[in-house]
């Protein structure tokens, strides 16, 4: 059966339930035990008749994601707004894997972020708004949900070793969690949260009311996640940056070793930017010191409120406004540091 099906039928088998119960002659005068049940009765119908609203309106209305896009009213989302690609990606067009003689290729990299989580429509995502924007080039993006460095540098090496997909000007598009991946506290409290024995229930895995409140309240109970930022802030002013920027040479080498010239855009935090402006600087220091063209997305963010940028409370992604100033930023520094010529191997 349906799981959807057991949770309409439960309110209507207690309402009968309730109505035989309340119907039999003797229940006025069976004294407090018969009403003790009766009333057990009437609240079980209560409350099985609003689960059963709160289960409709998140299963068939609520059309949101959250910031890890794992709760099924997310991954619902996900499904109706994701349409992917010839290469499994999310866009509204395929890509060739051949360069197109005499036109530029700009190859976006990265996350969530730039897939556009929490964003509809495809044409409002920054890197469809550059494709509008010049007609002349040809614009992909290579963007999946969780991705960070080390799995970005798998991907393009199966695209462009399986798939014989060749490069241009590639721009590796940096989020500031991406040094998540050698994040210890990170990796094991996403473990445990991920494998809790009721997030593993049959109630939690297909109830979409449930599974979404329980893991609103996994979130506001969890002792790390209340303290998530203070360990990417010991991060990057620690050891793990110097690891963190292993990965980041990983992809300059695959970007160069594929024939690719390598450029850089930096997302910040929106609602802690000021907290981490000592590891934008670094970043910019680290592409400086090895010649690769950097954008640090920083300032044009700053003086927009971040309730302004983010997708919806409960997730911090940018929404469409935050990827309309992105692509004003970007575009400018793409007509700066792309070579006017349009020749595909002119580096």
């Amino acid at each position: 059966m349906d799981a959807f099906a057991g949770f309409a039928l439960a309110p209507l088998a207690l309402g009968v339930w309730a109505w035989r119960f309340f119907r039999r002659p003797a229940v006025s005068s069976a004294g407090w035990p018969a009403l003790l049940a009766g009333n057990g009765l009437i609240l079980a119908l209560l409350v099985a008749l609003m689960t059963l609203g709160f289960e409709t309106y998140y299963r068939f209305v609520c059309d949101q994601t959250d910031a890890m896009a794992n709760t099924l009213v997310s991954i619902q989302w996900r499904n109706r707004y994701f349409h992917l690609n010839n290469l499994g990606v999310r866009d509204n067009l395929d890509y060739p894997a051949a360069l197109t003689p005499g036109r530029r290729r700009i190859t976006f990299v990265g996350d969530s972020c730039v897939a556009g989580l929490g964003v509809k429509k495809v044409e409002d995502r920054f890197v469809n708004r550059l494709r509008r924007l010049h007609p002349e080039w040809e614009i992909h993006a290579i963007a999946v949900p969780g991705l960070d460095t080390s799995t970005e540098v798998e991907w393009m090496h199966n695209l462009t070793v399986s798939n014989h997909y060749q490069l241009d000007q590639l721009v590796l598009v940096y989020n500031l969690n991406d040094i998540g991946e050698v994040m210890p506290g990170w990796k094991q409290a996403y473990r445990e949260m991920m494998a809790g024995w009721f997030r593993t229930s049959w109630l939690c895995q297909h109830s979409y009311f449930i599974n979404l409140m329980y893991h609103r309240w996994q979130m506001r109970r969890s002792e790390y996640m209340r303290h998530y930022f203070d360990e990417v802030e010991a991060a990057y002013r620690g050891p793990l940056w110097e690891i963190e920027k292993i990965g980041l040479l990983a992809f300059r080498n695959l970007s160069q070793i594929r024939g690719g010239r390598l450029l850089v855009v930096t997302l910040p935090y929106f609602d802690t930017a000021s907290r981490f402006q000592f590891a934008h600087e670094q970043l910019a220091k680290y592409w400086e010191e090895a010649g690769i063209p950097h954008l640090d997305l920083l300032p044009t963010f700053s003086n927009v409120p971040p309730a302004e940028l983010i997708v919806n409370p409960h997730d911090a992604h940018p929404n469409e406004h935050a990827h309309a100033l992105a692509a004003a930023a970007i575009d400018e520094f793409l007509k700066r540091e792309i070579p006017a010529s349009t020749a595909t191997n002119s580096f």
